[in-house]
């Protein structure tokens, strides 16, 4: 396996514990996730509103 393989496969492995870690912390804190949501929709209909928007 090449150094490269290996950063990959560890840069796989971190993204799916950290995958599974965000799971688990909205199933402690849904709160906290609905409040993170209705940010991130209020910061989109900021952007539509102004025309900076991809869409």
């Amino acid at each position: 396996m090449t150094e490269r393989e290996a950063l990959e496969t560890a840069r796989k492995q971190m993204r799916a514990e950290h995958a599974a870690y965000m799971r688990e912390w909205r199933k402690r804190n849904p709160e906290k996730e609905r409040a993170i949501q209705k940010r991130h929709r209020e910061k989109l209909k900021a952007k539509r509103k102004e025309g900076k928007s991809n869409e």
